[in-house]
Parts: C-alpha cells; structure tokens; sequence
C-alpha cells in the first residue's frame, strides 16, 4: 500500500512538474513573432523552461533553430533534389544551399563554447547570428521562390523539392526569429 501512495506522489509531483514547464513555455514564447509556433516547435524541450533560466531557454531555441536549418540542407541534398529535372531547379537548389551553409547557425560555422567573451557580448553574437541565420533563410526561400514557375513547368520532383524547399526554409527562417526573441 505505502507503494502505491508512494507512486501516485510521484506521479503527481511529475506532473506538476511538467505542467509548471509548459507554462513557462507559453510565458516564454509570448516574448516571440510567433507564439504558436514557437510552442510547437519548443514542446519537446519544455523542461529547460521549468525554472526561467534564460541561457536554458536559448539554448532550447537554438538548438531548434540548427536542427530546422539542418533539415533545410538535408532536403536540398537529398533524393528529391537530386530527381530535378531542370538546369534552372538544380541552380536553385544550389544557391539555396549556399545560403544555408553560410548561415552563422550553421553547425560547420558556429564557434566553439570553450572562448571566453563578456554575458553582454555573448547575448549581441547571439541576436546578431539568429538574425543572420533568419537572412539566409529568406535569401534561400526567395531564390527557389523566383523559380518555382518553372520548377512547376517542369513537374515531377522539380515541383515537389521546390515548394518542400520553401516550406522548410520558412520554418528555418521563423525557428530563426523565435530563437532571437528568446535571447535574454
């Protein structure tokens, strides 16, 4: 019996726990472009806002924000892209690329955590690279954007990639935004 008490405390402490972080998750993403967004995309990192630590929640908001990008550059590189069937697609393609690597979000260009700089610097390289990464997105969406007439001409996986393309570099762009807004 004393088990079972034991258990339900538990569980019930878990789930006050649980519920405190989801509240802390929506507080948090009121301070974003997009809160709904920003709830979605954070959900599966709701207990790094249990206790309003702000280096936490950046973290959290970052790290979405690279793997979005990631998912950007493992769409472009991926089989659909490699089915276009126009020259004017696979250029696109090309160009959106460069601007997903050159996104300071980008894992081959972000710095290592062992350099030392001040709170107040480190919070400005902060805004600055998610503002930067937010640019690469757009520059990205608007490249496949100007194409994607043709890309519908010419069908097939050329359609496909293009508007999958658009979609995942406006999802970048806005974990972008979400990631700046939660900056302490």
């Amino acid at each position: 019996m004393a088990k079972m008490v034991q258990s339900a405390l538990l569980a019930t402490l878990a789930l006050l726990l649980v519920s405190a972080a989801y509240a802390d998750l929506e507080e948090a993403c009121k301070k974003t472009t997009d809160p709904a967004y920003c709830k979605t995309l954070l959900e599966p990192s709701a207990a790094e806002f249990a206790d309003n630590n702000p280096a936490k929640m950046q973290a959290a908001s970052t790290k979405a924000a690279v793997e979005k990008i990631v998912a950007v550059r493992t769409l472009l590189s991926g089989p659909l892209a490699s089915g276009a069937r126009d020259n004017k697609t696979r250029e696109a393609i090309r160009l959106c690329l460069v601007d997903v690597n050159n996104s300071p979000l980008s894992t081959s260009k972000r710095r290592g955590s062992n350099t030392a700089i001040s709170p107040q610097a480190e919070r400005s390289e902060a805004i600055s690279t998610a503002a930067m990464a937010a640019e690469e997105m757009v520059k990205c969406q608007n490249t496949l954007k100007r194409n994607e007439k043709d890309a519908k001409a010419a069908g097939g996986d050329s359609a496909e990639i293009t508007t999958q393309g658009i979609k995942a570099a406006a999802e970048a762009e806005l974990a972008c935004n979400i990631a700046k807004g939660l900056i302490a």
